[in-house]
């Protein structure tokens, strides 16, 4: 079983907008998830910049509903959210529905591997500064 993520890595893209002048490049942002461990959560990103981590599997291999946040440019500093998954869950997708400010967690497979039919609504609030 593989092991929950404790580091965060970025990837630099090297042609985003002009000409490649170098490879692109995998960095390591350093520590993250060290007191948060969970894989294969859901993953999204805000029109802001801000990264949501969603549920995912903890050591034990089981769901988690925790939901951690944090930016590109800081992406060892968590910030936090005002919400914890409902039911906790593994696999979700996600949709960030712009005109009401909401996220839309939706299925994935909760505790004990069962599959989820349900949707959880999420409003992030703004980060504190």
């Amino acid at each position: 079983t593989p092991e929950p993520a404790e580091t965060v890595h970025v990837f630099i893209p090297a042609c985003l907008d002009g000409p490649c002048i170098m490879p692109s490049a995998w960095s390591n942002a350093g520590p993250a998830f060290a007191d948060r461990p969970a894989r294969a959560g859901a993953v999204a990103v805000l029109p802001d910049g801000r990264i949501f981590h969603i549920g995912g599997r903890g050591p034990d291999g089981e769901a988690v509903g925790t939901v951690v946040a944090f930016t590109a440019s800081t992406p060892t500093r968590f910030f936090p959210t005002n919400f914890t998954l409902d039911e906790p869950r593994v696999g979700a997708e996600t949709v960030w529905y712009e005109p009401t400010g909401q996220l839309f967690i939706i299925g994935g497979e909760g505790t004990g591997g069962v599959p989820l039919g349900s949707i959880e609504v999420f409003t992030p609030r703004e980060p504190e500064e």
